[in-house]
């Protein structure tokens, strides 16, 4: 599952029942899990924040996220005939590409896989996350551990500040302490 490959340590867990990670929504932290329904063809969702005037905000992004708006008809319509994608489809109708929560994650993905092995990037990207957001803004107890979050753009221009050969040597040494494995 490419949810789970590309998972940032400490920000999400999937596993074959549930995705969970932590969100920003307007500034603040919380968090969401989200898991198939028992019956039928649609997903359960659960959301906690702190404050919830913005909630349509969230329910947006998470729409965006799992790809929920999409119509299926028109989809099979315009790929069903399409020599790779027809077969495809044919297989395992209605599988989407699944989005990511911000897209400023999105960035600091590509960019770190620009640097490191496929292997490593959800270890630097996991450094990354504790050495910048932390755990300071979430509450304890609506996760069943700590949670960290992605930083925002902000906090990340601030680490990088005076980043140098030094700091990126200091942070891929990081990433291969906590692989075991030099070789990513």
């Amino acid at each position: 599952m490419l949810l789970e490959a590309e998972a940032t340590p400490g920000v999400e867990e999937v596993n074959h029942q549930a995705y969970r990670r932590t969100v920003l929504v307007d500034g603040r932290a919380g968090w969401l899990e989200v898991w198939p329904a028992p019956q039928g063809n649609y997903m359960v969702l659960s959301l906690s924040l702190p404050e919830y005037p913005r909630l349509h905000n969230a329910l947006a992004q998470v729409r965006r996220m799992f790809d929920l708006d999409a119509d299926p008809v028109r989809i099979r319509q315009q790929l069903g005939s399409d020599d790779i994608a027809g077969p495809l489809m044919r297989t395992s109708p209605g599988v989407r590409i699944p989005g990511s929560w911000d897209g400023f994650e999105v960035a600091v993905r590509t960019l770190v896989a620009k640097h490191v092995t496929e292997s490593r990037v959800r270890i630097v990207t996991g450094i990354l996350c504790e050495y910048t957001a932390g755990t300071r803004d979430l509450e304890r107890g609506i996760c069943s551990r700590p949670q960290r979050r992605w930083p925002m753009s902000r906090q990340v221009q601030y680490f990088s500040t005076g980043w140098s050969r030094t700091s990126g040597a200091w942070l891929m040494r990081q990433s291969v302490g906590r692989s075991g494995s030099t070789h990513g």
